[in-house]
């Protein structure tokens, strides 16, 4: 389901008969690239150090995804053992989300300023 909705999004029609990515401006988190899905769950600075962290963690360092990670491409890609597989994509649908929040509490505090940073605490 939480990739239908982003395939969807993607697919939006921003002015009548053209379609468009979902493409608002430069990332919020990193300033580094335009903020598409993929970028910002993906390929942003900060969110390649979370997952970093995080599938490390899991004993799946392996999986992180690079700069230029696809959406689609990544979540496929995932070698999950079958006994775990809901447990991971349940996991990674939670981090997904909280990436999704901290964009968002960052663009409300300051929607034209200073980029965030992501606290988590060991």
């Amino acid at each position: 389901m939480f990739l239908t909705f982003w395939e969807w999004i993607q697919e939006v029609h921003l002015e009548d008969g053209v379609a468009d990515t979902v493409v608002w401006n430069w990332c919020p988190l990193c300033d580094q690239g335009e903020e598409t899905i993929s970028h910002l769950l993906l390929g942003c600075v900060l969110s390649r150090q979370v997952w970093s962290r995080l599938l490390t963690l899991w004993g799946h360092g392996v999986w992180c995804p690079d700069a230029d990670s696809n959406l689609r491409g990544w979540w496929t890609s995932l070698p999950l053992p079958r006994r775990v597989r809901r447990d991971f994509l349940s996991a990674i649908q939670l981090v997904f989300w909280t990436i999704w929040r901290h964009r968002n509490d960052v663009q409300r505090r300051d929607p034209f300023g200073a980029r965030g940073h992501f606290d988590y605490h060991e």
